[in-house]
């Protein structure tokens, strides 16, 4: 994707960028505002043809882009259009049809594997196409057809709008946002959760609008810095007997998740996360039964391995009676054998009010991560 980012100098036309964008070759150029530094300008866009020397031309940048390359047209005179002390351009991958193409020319069998992905997948990340290719032990052919899939999928529920969505509120919009309920975390949930219901027509009208949030990612209150396991990964905690079936279909919930980890994973990064799963019932919550969860679960499992591989760093399954052995046994057949691997079970009570299993959690995070999982949990308590 393209990004611009000029504070002072130049007005930033992103946004003006169309996503049907398709011709060979588009320009647009954007003014610099000799006036006043707050006062950006007001991009517009222009055929090459049209950017013919005028009286504004000093005042003016021009760039064009086309499927294969990316020019930077100076038309200032005397000030240098890159200073670098006000403006700062950057490029990426592009998408939607203006991505590059590299090693476009070279067989294959001259290039190595990641190569060959990113010339037959230019719109993936280098780190989303190191992960495919970890997940699938380094077979190319499996690589390639899982990374397609996701690239597909990304494009079919549009999610770079969903990811370029607003969420850290502008400085006039601090103070309302500060002094809200919201967390940037709960924001996050939102856009997913709308987004995921805008797919599902069964979604009555005279329901909430926003699921309830089955997944949070672990912050220390009262701040954005994130709790981690004690092997210095990020924790989604998931609480899996919220979801309520009345609501919307367990499809839809698992769809929801993956939007939600979507806004919170970098694609351009390797990290991977620890996922708690507290299968504990909740007061006010739906709690389906493990008739029900199973489902639910193969279907989040399935949209996890698909298009998230080598996320998972661990999972860590609690507490679980006796009485659920038959379902999770049920529930791990249908893992993939290295996502199994990667699961631990702590046995424990699982009655609405018992407590998380202090002792067996202790190997894999902290005593103030646990209570602070314990602490949401009973807050979304409504009896």
């Amino acid at each position: 994707m393209l990004h611009l980012e000029s504070p002072k100098r130049y007005a930033n036309p992103v946004d003006y960028i169309s996503k049907q964008m398709t011709c060979g070759c588009l320009s647009f150029c954007f003014r610099k505002n000799p006036e006043a530094e707050t006062d950006l300008g007001e991009p517009f866009f222009t055929n090459t043809d049209e950017f013919e020397d005028n009286a504004d031309e000093k005042n003016m940048t021009q760039i064009t882009i086309n499927p294969h390359e990316v020019s930077l047209i100076e038309t200032m005179e005397g000030d240098s259009a890159l200073d670098n002390s006000s403006t700062n351009i950057s490029f990426g991958t592009f998408t939607r049809g203006l991505e590059t193409r590299p090693h476009e020319n070279v067989p294959d069998h001259e290039l190595t594997d990641i190569q060959k992905l990113e010339k037959h997948c230019p719109t993936a990340t280098d780190a989303e196409r190191q992960r495919f290719l970890n997940a699938k032990g380094g077979k190319y052919d499996l690589a390639l057809e899982q990374l397609k899939h996701y690239l597909n999928w990304r494009e079919e529920y549009d999610l770079d709008v969903l990811i370029e969505s607003k969420t850290v509120p502008s400085d006039d919009d601090f103070e309302s946002c500060a002094s809200s309920d919201e967390t940037l975390d709960e924001i996050d949930w939102k856009y997913a959760s709308d987004k995921a219901l805008s797919y599902d027509t069964s979604h009555p009208y005279d329901l909430p609008s926003v699921l309830p949030q089955l997944a949070k990612t672990l912050t220390i209150p009262g701040s954005d810095e994130h709790l981690r396991d004690k092997t210095g990964n990020r924790i989604l905690h998931l609480l899996p007997a919220q979801m309520d079936p009345n609501m919307a279909q367990d499809s839809t919930f698992a769809l929801c998740i993956a939007f939600y980890l979507e806004r919170k994973l970098d694609r351009n990064s390797l990290e991977q996360m620890t996922v708690a799963i507290d299968v504990r019932a909740g007061a006010g919550w739906a709690n389906p039964r493990p008739g029900k969860l199973i489902p639910f679960i193969k279907k989040v499992t399935s949209i996890m391995e698909r298009n998230f591989p080598e996320r998972l760093s661990k999972c860590v399954l609690f507490p679980m009676p006796r009485v659920a052995a038959v379902v999770w046994k049920m529930v791990r057949a249908f893992l993939d054998p290295n996502t199994a691997a990667k699961i631990a079970v702590l046995a424990g009570a699982a009655l609405t009010h018992s407590p998380p299993p202090y002792k067996k959690m202790a190997e894999h995070m902290e005593l103030e991560v646990i209570e602070r999982m314990e602490a949401i949990r009973l807050a979304t308590f409504t009896d």
